[in-house]
């Protein structure tokens, strides 16, 4: 299956949709209303612990990306936010048979696929729903 990314990424395209269980996010261009965020990482690491994939994102175009997606959403959703980034610019992704799967066709890449679909709400915060495309 095919999947279309951003490539120039604008802030001001990302619209938020809120409902009742959670945000839906849109990236809309001209013509074009995208379902998520769709973005291509460059220069990312992998390795594996206990508590599943770290992904090591190396790029500083990649990671300001992030971090600016990530103050956007705090600054939308009401209650507490989990950025994307966690500590040392890494996002974690569980030790499941579908990722095991899906890292594997990216670890010889400096690259990684993902899509933002959603901020889920649970009582006490909001999460992203990041997908591996």
């Amino acid at each position: 299956m095919g999947y279309l990314l951003i490539n120039k990424f604008k802030l001001a395209n990302i619209k938020i949709y809120e409902n009742i269980y959670n945000y839906k996010l849109m990236y809309t261009v001209p013509f074009v209303n995208i379902i998520g965020i769709p973005l291509r990482l460059y220069g990312v690491n992998f390795s594996n612990n206990e508590k599943g994939y770290i992904i090591q994102i190396n790029n500083e175009e990649s990671v300001s990306i992030l971090t600016d997606i990530d103050s956007l959403m705090s600054n939308m959703v009401k209650g507490s936010y989990n950025p994307i980034l966690k500590l040392n610019n890494s996002i974690i992704f569980k030790n499941i048979e579908k990722i095991n799967n899906l890292i594997k066709k990216y670890e010889t890449l400096n690259y990684i696929d993902i899509n933002i679909i959603k901020i889920k709400r649970s009582a006490s915060h909001c999460y992203p729903l990041v997908y591996i495309l």
